[in-house]
């Protein structure tokens, strides 16, 4: 997971320098190329990439499991979201299990507020579906609140994730401390921060103890 979690951030770093957008990461869209230790992956599938600064936030395609709030959301993104979908990828090739198990935009929403809090109301107020999901709020001075399931017109399913703490027993399950386990958990937390400002960059990732 190390040595592929690296590469991929090299090549965020890259695709950040020539204002590419790759939108899509996920497990699929890595493909490796040799097999020898270290294993060496490159990244794939650039079909629904973006260019930074002309971007459709209605139309383009991507894994929800894998999506950022404000790709959910429709709101305004920059390459951001690339980190996101790492991060979330990094944790499926080190558990073997998604992180966001759901079928569901609403409940994928719930799950990211239950781990990793709201994301900032800047991402809520420009997000296009942003209403589809939250209300505004009415009092304690909170703009936005998550919709019931019952309000979005789904059934009530329970997280696979009560809090941080059960992603954090899962990975040292399947880790181990021997891998660098709590720097392994602080640079995911880095990669999923709601609000896409304070989200690791690939040249900050690559610093990271981690690596």
């Amino acid at each position: 997971v190390r040595h592929i979690t690296q590469q991929l951030a090299s090549a965020l770093l890259h695709l950040k320098s020539v204002g590419i957008i790759h939108v899509d990461i996920k497990p699929r869209n890595v493909m490796v190329v040799d097999r020898r230790k270290p294993l060496r992956v490159k990244l794939v599938d650039f079909g629904g990439s973006q260019m930074s600064g002309n971007i459709d936030n209605e139309t383009f395609a991507c894994t929800q499991i894998y999506s950022s709030p404000e790709v959910l959301l429709h709101s305004e993104i920059n390459e951001a979201v690339d980190m996101w979908s790492l991060g979330v990828t990094a944790f499926k090739l080190a558990v073997g299990t998604d992180l966001f198990p759901y079928r569901t935009c609403y409940s994928i929403l719930k799950s990211i507020l239950n781990l990793f809090g709201q994301p900032p109301d800047e991402v809520l107020d420009k997000g296009l579906q942003t209403e589809h999901f939250f209300k505004k709020g009415t009092s304690g001075g909170v703009r936005w609140t998550l919709r019931t399931a019952e309000e979005c017109g789904l059934e009530d399913k329970k997280d696979a994730f009560e809090g941080f703490g059960d992603v954090e027993q899962i990975l040292s399950v399947h880790q181990g401390q021997e891998t660098g386990l709590d720097r392994f958990v602080d640079l995911i937390k880095r990669m999923l921060q709601v609000d896409p400002n304070q989200r690791i960059t690939p040249l900050e990732a690559l610093q990271h103890s981690f690596f």
